[in-house]
């Protein structure tokens, strides 16, 4: 009964030839593009971001297979999967699109405006395996790896990019986290889905001991594995160096001419 129904489904098209046996796991993830009139792009922004967020749940299954992934070992795991996320989805579609928003996600303060989808996708972790066992990041883990947690953050209060950003600055690069990629964003609150070698209550207190003066973290809760805090950031004051100004500038920025009226 099970090989008729999978001829049925190969035959109207919904799952791709070749995957009826792959092991496939659905995983809903955030994708989005950055909208710089400065920079258009080929694809339309609905598939830009729609390709985006498929290549954020490969990333997230790959992630699974490697409990000792370090922040440092980004670059091998990008070659790794390629250029191309779509060899490794068996089926995708968008669960929302939510258009144009105030950019939030991205890494680029200058950018105003992105584009925003919510795909479901069944990503092939048979293939995933393959493709990190030929580049040799499965035979590599060290041993006694500490068991990853996954944990649900919740931020509420967010008034913009800076306090998102600040927050998984804090994650990946001061708890050195395995990855904290968000499932969910709307206005003033965000999810995100966080693996750590920390349990709920052991990732909020590093948060707290950890977040510098200028964010400031209010725990609202912990309810199984969901950590929820409110955010308050503030930007911290433009560092001094000896060769700067009060204003921040550095002072060989002085223009000259020999006209009278030199300024």
């Amino acid at each position: 009964m099970k090989r008729l129904v999978v001829a049925v489904l190969l035959a109207v098209g919904l799952v791709w030839p070749g995957l009826a046996a792959a092991e496939l796991r659905e995983i809903e993830a955030v994708g989005f593009v950055a909208l710089d009139p400065a920079m258009p792009s080929r694809r339309t922004p609905r598939d830009a971001a729609m390709r985006n967020g498929v290549a954020e749940a490969v990333r997230r299954a790959a992630l699974e297979q490697l409990p000792g992934f370090r922040p440092e070992d980004e670059a091998a795991l990008d070659e790794a999967l390629g250029g191309d996320p779509m060899q490794f989805a068996g089926r995708f579609r968008i669960v929302e699109d939510r258009g144009v928003q105030p950019a939030l996600l991205g890494n680029d303060p200058s950018i105003e405006t992105e584009y925003v989808v919510v795909v479901s996708v069944y990503v092939d972790v048979d293939r995933v395996k393959q493709r990190l066992t030929e580049h040799g990041l499965l035979l590599l883990l060290p041993a006694g790896i500490a068991a990853q947690q996954r944990v649900t953050l919740v931020l509420e209060g967010l008034r913009g990019h800076a306090g998102y950003q600040a927050v998984r600055s804090l994650l990946i690069d001061e708890l050195r986290v395995r990855s904290a990629s968000p499932v969910m964003m709307e206005r003033g609150r965000a999810v995100l889905a966080v693996e750590a070698d920390r349990t709920p209550s052991e990732l909020l207190a590093a948060m707290l001991e950890k977040a510098p003066d200028h964010l400031i973290l209010t725990p609202l809760g912990i309810r199984g594995s969901q950590v929820a805090v409110r955010v308050r950031f503030t930007p911290p004051p433009a560092r001094l160096d000896p060769g700067a100004d009060r204003w921040g500038a550095s002072e060989p920025a002085l223009i000259d001419t020999t006209d009278p009226n030199r300024y």
